[in-house]
C-alpha cells in the first residue's frame, strides 16, 4: 500500500514541476548554459568545428546505458570533428558515484561525460519531452536546436538514428 502511495505521489508531482516549463519537443532551442552548469567528469577538448551535440541521459544502474558506451565512442570517433558526444548521468548519480565507475575506464572513453545533480537538466528536457526511459539521446545542431530524439537501444533503430546524424552534418 506505501509504495503505491509513493507511486501516486509521484505520478501527481511530475505534471506539477512541468508547470510553466516550455515543452521541449525536435525544433526546441537549448540554452547553451544548461549544458554549461553540468559537473564534468570528463571534457573533451574541442575542435573548432564540432558544432552538433549528441546528449546522451543515462544512469549508472542503468544496463543498457552502460552497454552503450562503447556505441558512444564509436560515434564520437566517427563524427570526430563535427560532433561531441556528451553522456550525461542523471537520475540520482553523484559526481563522486560517476567518478568512481569511470576511474578506471576514463583513458578508453573518448566523449565527455556530465553529471546532472541537481537534475535540472532531466526536468527540463526528459521529462518536457515526455522520454521516460533510458538511455535517450538529444541530437543538437549549431543553433543548439534539437534536430533528434531517440531512446532506446534497439539496433535497427540505432542504425536509423545514426542515419539521421549522418544525414544532419551532411545537409550542413
Amino acid at each position: 500500500m506505501i509504495n503505491h502511495l509513493k507511486y501516486l505521489i509521484v505520478l501527481f508531482l511530475i505534471p506539477i514541476s512541468l508547470i510553466g516549463q516550455e515543452y521541449i519537443k525536435i525544433g526546441s532551442v537549448i540554452p547553451d548554459n544548461l549544458i554549461e552548469k553540468l559537473s564534468w567528469v570528463k571534457k573533451r577538448k574541442l575542435t573548432k568545428n564540432e558544432r552538433y551535440r549528441l546528449v546522451d541521459f543515462s544512469f549508472i544502474a542503468c544496463g543498457p546505458c552502460i552497454k552503450g558506451i562503447p556505441f558512444l565512442n564509436d560515434i564520437q570517433e566517427i563524427y570526430s570533428g563535427d560532433l561531441e558526444v556528451i553522456m550525461v548521468f542523471t537520475n540520482g548519480d553523484s559526481y563522486q558515484d560517476v567518478n568512481n565507475f569511470f576511474t578506471s575506464r576514463l583513458d578508453s572513453i573518448r566523449f565527455s561525460i556530465a553529471v546532472d545533480e541537481e537534475q535540472e537538466l532531466q526536468l527540463k528536457w526528459m521529462q518536457a519531452a515526455d522520454k521516460w526511459s533510458y538511455p535517450t539521446y538529444f541530437l543538437l545542431d549549431p543553433n543548439n536546436t534539437i534536430v533528434a530524439v531517440f531512446e532506446g537501444t534497439d539496433e535497427s533503430e540505432i542504425d536509423e538514428f545514426i542515419n539521421q546524424i549522418t544525414k544532419e552534418i551532411e545537409n550542413d
